[in-house]
């Protein structure tokens, strides 16, 4: 131990040696030999407040806060440490300095209990350079959005996690986001950094990105360090047991930090606040008022000087006589000020201490002392705590300069001299939290001051600033609604400093609420998906319980509202993890099968279903709803739900095919070549087939019924569903769409729906026999057009033609035998096709009229009750169908010639097995009997004559 008392120091100068001096400073260092600071030979001072008056060498209460230490001389400062000071701190008799773990860094206790506890809480800036660059590698390809980035992410920690206590799971996501937020500023910096010159308007889009992540990245380090204490340390030191029995105030102190939650929470938010500080602009030039110092010593002194300089260089000179120091010096001491002023911004305590000695501002330096108020090796703690805190009071409101008042204020708990520096949210609260944690550690102290301080220290009050706040949510307020500048009640108003107050507070239901609010403040993707990995931490802790699952919740707003956004940039792939995060599976299934209602290629409808699949939604009814969605969504279309095994699509009217028949008695009235088309001409003539067209609506249906034939399973539904969508088109007469729909479908579909169905027996059979039933009907409609197509080609030419007279010339002879050859052969051709299609057309009506069509396997004579909505309906489609089938029958049979068989349709009719006359109206009767009268009227002529 040197015989120097380390609270003082001892410089010779050559040019002053000056030992008298009766300025009145109030804030001056009394010096043993030579000051360093006066220079009026004349002086006497008086110094209210003389480091004198501490205690000797000897005393051990404050002499075991310094060490010795001569063993590290390099210079090094740590960012989180206790500074070490080398030669020239030895070199300014400041030696034997050095300050205790704990004594300026509140928060370097919870740091290293928060390390040693759980590494979840590790920064960014503590990562490995490995796992930096890992991590920076993300962004590399370009190929890649940012959402997938997000998206693959998300996926692997939160779907596929490799922590295995769950306690743990919230913030190791909490850590993961912050990396990646880190990753994609570094990503965004480098880019711009690439560019020689880009345009204004991707530089404003690039900033505002970067703006986003950086306000992401801050948030996410928020809430990594409040919920490792709140979720996982808070309960280990609530269990941890300290016995104090007569505690000094260092012992106090930690036992405040780990059982006093408000107290550990506010020094953690501190910890953080300190981060956000701006980046320090260091001066390390020699601060002494050297060009002050030149005018002094100048031939003349004082008498040379201007009338507002001052004339003496102690530390209180400008102050106390009102004037000024050169300019210059003022100018390089506000830059030092400024660089002291960033270190105690961002919590560097002991860097501000180093910075004062290395610039030879050593009794600045002590200046930092006084705020010791507690000493791990001592009982004693700091005795003149007040009186220091008072006399930096008084530094802040004389001081000329606006960081000295800061700094000074900041000591002294005068926010009026800090916060006019301020520049930001974060400024402003770090200042107001950290006077409400000295002042409340101050308060929590006092009882456990020694009996030297009790009898020695001065009793202060409270600051005004502080005196009515209590907690951070307090001052929070403050900065909303009676903060002095606008800019900074507008930047509290920003959606992430809102979101950074819930944290805080802990509310994360009132959180959730707002959110879809903030969204409409930040209309950017960045925000919406942070908004989403906020709703994701909170979910994964054990506290969460569902505030409310329903469909319009604030949850859903916000993750549904991403998910469109991922669907307008067609990132397809991306949406089947978001889905899966909605609350009830009624709502995820209706989200999803909407967004793939757009989708129809194939492979990428393939995709999405096994994404859905993979997360957890309900593949199967996923599909079922797309299905559903598609084809009702047509105006023309109204379907209506009926009674039946399986819910039914309803159908209304269909028209009548009697226009096939009237198509054809239009043609065979044009012929008059044979009795065959004589006996057409008495039929009943209407208008030709005109089939509606199939339009691109119609196509999207029938695309839709693919999304239940990738699952086995669904089969059975693709066929219940073609059965409803035929059902609409034959209503409106889409004979070729139906056509369309049933060659769309796989080949084997009735033989593996039967085999994989998850129906009843009875339903899956009915369901096939409907669809047989439809492929038989609308087979039968085709070969009927086929052979009507042929009958209306039939070869025309007038027979007269083919007579000779006999005063032809030999060559009008064989050109008329050439013609009546030609004729013959082509009439030969179309006679045979006719047979031809006219045998497949009788063959498909057969087909239909043989069996009990559309009608159940348990009632095939389609007698239903009037309650059976779905009996009804089906009868309501036999009753158009059935009877122009019958007069189709009956016009093919004339066609091919088959007279005596259309006589007899009559006996089909009321064959008692099907009942096919309670499908006929009374006039359809009528016309039927017409019909089977004028054959039989026919065939009697035409026996007759042979």
């Amino acid at each position: 131990m040197t015989e120097n008392n380390p609270f003082k120091w001892n410089l010779n100068n050559d040019n002053n040696n000056n030992n008298n001096n009766n300025n009145n400073d109030h804030f001056s260092t009394s010096l043993n030999t030579n000051s360093l600071f006066s220079f009026n030979p004349n002086s006497n001072n008086n110094n209210k407040f003389n480091f004198n008056i501490l205690p000797d060498e000897g005393d051990d209460d404050l002499q075991n806060m310094l060490n010795n230490n001569n063993h590290n001389n390099n210079n090094n400062i740590d960012t989180f440490g206790a500074s070490q000071f080398g030669t020239q701190t030895l070199r300014t008799n400041f030696n034997n300095y050095e300050l205790s773990d704990n004594q300026f860094s509140y928060n370097n206790d919870i740091q290293i209990q928060d390390i040693e506890g759980n590494q979840l809480t590790a920064d960014y800036e503590g990562m490995q350079e490995d796992e930096i660059q890992q991590y920076n590698d993300i962004f590399n390809d370009k190929g890649r959005s940012d959402d997938f980035v997000f998206h693959n992410m998300l996926e692997n920690e939160y779907f596929q996690p490799k922590i295995n206590n769950p306690d743990e799971l919230p913030i190791h996501l909490s850590n993961i986001f912050h990396k990646i937020s880190q990753a994609k500023i570094n990503s965004i910096e480098n880019e711009d950094r690439n560019k020689l010159y880009y345009l204004t308007a991707n530089k404003n889009y690039k900033d505002e990105q970067l703006n986003n992540y950086q306000m992401e990245k801050d948030t996410w380090n928020l809430i990594s360090k409040l919920y490792d204490y709140r979720d996982i340390l808070k309960a280990k030191e609530q269990n941890e047991k300290i016995e104090l029995n007569n505690p000094t105030q260092s012992q106090v102190y930690q036992y405040l930090i780990k059982k006093n939650q408000n107290i550990h929470e506010n020094s953690i938010i501190l910890q953080w606040l300190e981060e956000m500080a701006p980046e320090i602009d260091y001066t390390t030039d020699r601060v002494f008022s050297e060009h002050t110092l030149s005018k002094l010593q100048k031939k003349g002194g004082v008498s040379m000087l201007s009338n507002d300089m001052v004339t003496e260089l102690d530390p209180d000179a400008s102050t106390r006589q009102n004037k000024k120091i050169d300019l210059s010096d003022e100018t390089n001491q506000h830059k030092f000020l400024q660089s002291l002023w960033g270190c105690l911004r961002a919590g560097l305590t002991e860097k501000a201490i180093s910075l004062c000695l290395e610039v030879e501002q050593y009794w600045r330096a002590q200046t930092f002392m006084g705020q010791i108020y507690y000493n791990g090796e001592s009982d004693i703690g700091n005795p003149f705590f007040n009186l220091w805190k008072s006399n930096c009071f008084n530094i802040s409101k004389n001081s000329n300069d606006s960081y000295e008042k800061a700094i000074y204020g900041l000591l002294g708990g005068n926010l009026d001299a800090v916060l006019p520096i301020q520049k930001n949210w974060y400024d402003y609260f770090w200042c107001y939290l950290r006077v409400l944690f000295d002042e409340t550690i101050y308060r929590e102290l006092k009882p456990y001051r020694s009996p030297l301080s009790v009898e020695e220290d001065l009793e202060t009050s409270p600051s005004n600033n502080i005196s009515q706040i209590n907690t951070p949510n307090d001052i929070l307020e403050i900065l909303k609604n009676e903060a002095s500048q606008i800019e900074i009640r507008n930047q509290a108003q920003n959606p992430y400093h809102i979101i950074q107050e819930l944290v805080i507070n802990d509310n994360y239901q009132l959180l959730f609420e707002i959110l879809p609010s903030l969204l409409l403040k930040n209309r950017t993707p960045e925000f919406n998906r942070f908004a989403i990995f906020l709703i994701v931490f909170y979910r994964k802790r054990e506290s969460y319980s569902i505030i409310s699952d329903s469909e319009d919740c604030s949850e859903n707003i916000v993750i549904n509202e991403y998910i469109q956004y991922l669907i307008r940039s067609h990132q397809y792939d991306l949406v089947a993890l978001y889905t899966s995060l909605l609350t009830n599976e009624d709502l995820q299934t209706k989200v999803y099968s909407k967004f793939l209602v757009n989708i129809t290629d194939q492979a990428q409808m393939k995709q999405c279903l096994f994404l859905a699949e993979r997360f957890g939604l309900n593949r199967q009814e996923i599909a079922e709803t797309v299905v559903n969605n598609v084809i009702t969504s047509g105006e023309t279309i109204k379907p209506t739900i009926i009674n039946s095994g399986e819910d039914y699509l309803g159908f209304g009217g269909m028209k009548s095919t009697i226009a096939q028949n009237k198509s054809i008695a239009a043609l065979v009235s044009a012929t008059g070549a044979s009795s065959s088309t004589d006996i057409l001409t008495k039929l009943p003539i209407t208008d030709s087939i005109d089939p509606s067209t199939t339009t691109p609506d119609d196509l999207s249906k029938i695309e839709s019924i693919k999304w239940l034939c990738f699952d086995k399973q669904l089969l059975i539904k693709a066929l219940l569903q073609s059965n409803h969508l035929i059902r609409e088109f034959i209503k409106l007469n889409k004979f070729s769409a139906s056509g369309e729909l049933l060659k769309s479908l796989p080949k084997d579909i009735i033989l593996v729906a039967k085999q994989q169905s998850q129906l009843s027996e009875s339903d899956t059979n009915n369901i096939i026999k409907e669809f047989r039933d439809w492929e038989n009907y609308i087979a039968s409609n085709t070969r009927i057009n086929n052979w009507l197509h042929n009958y209306a080609n039939q070869p025309k030419v007038d027979l007269s033609s083919f007579k000779l007279n006999g005063k032809e010339s030999y060559a009008e002879k064989l050109d008329v035998e050439r013609r009546k050859k030609e004729y013959e052969e082509l009439y030969g051709q179309w006679n045979q096709n006719n047979i031809t299609f006219g045998k497949e057309a009788l063959e498909s009506i057969k087909s239909v009229l043989n069996t009990g069509w559309l009608c159940p396997l348990e009632n095939q004579t389609g007698e239903f009750g009037l309650d059976d909505e779905n009996g009804q309906s089906i009868n309501t489609l036999r009753m158009k169908c059935i009877p122009n089938l019958f007069k189709s029958l009956h016009t093919v049979l004339v066609g091919v010639g088959s007279i005596k068989k259309s006589t007899k349709i009559c006996n089909q009719i009321s064959n008692e097995k099907y009942k096919w006359y309670s499908v006929f109206s009374k006039k359809e009767l009528q016309e039927i009997l017409q019909l089977v009268r004028e054959s039989s009227i026919k065939l009697f002529e035409v026996s007759h004559q042979i």
